[in-house]
């Protein structure tokens, strides 16, 4: 499997949900469900010791994006990591550990306060040192 940063690309698929999009040829190994949702098996490897999520702004009129975490799988339980304004397209996330997997979700907010559905979970493997 490739070693290195991977980006994950994030798309509006409607005004208010996000759909996981992933520039599977950049990663050098096929993935299922590339150019839309992962399927739930499909990881990249991500250096250490951070993963860089990149998505495109979105269509609909935002307040900013709120990134999500779980290390338990890809069904959760999430926590809020952090939380981003509008113009904000990448977010890095410093604190992983060798050896573990982590996995992600992604919401857009809008002026009132709501969120959107959170986009398809992705998973990133940090390699054990």
């Amino acid at each position: 499997m490739a070693m290195g940063t991977f980006t994950f690309r994030l798309t509006p698929s409607s005004p208010r949900r996000m759909a996981l999009a992933m520039a599977c040829a950049a990663l050098g190994f096929a993935l299922t469900g590339c150019g839309g949702s992962p399927s739930p098996s499909a990881s990249v490897v991500a250096q250490p010791p951070s993963v860089t999520l990149t998505w495109k702004a979105s269509t609909s009129v935002v307040t900013g994006y709120v990134i999500y975490r779980s290390v338990a799988d890809q069904t959760g339980p999430y926590v809020q990591i952090a939380s981003t304004t509008s113009g904000a397209t990448q977010y890095t996330d410093s604190a992983v550990a060798a050896g573990q997997t982590y996995f992600y979700e992604i919401t857009s907010v809008d002026s009132s306060n709501n969120q959107s559905v959170p986009t398809s979970p992705v998973s990133a493997v940090i390699p054990a040192s």
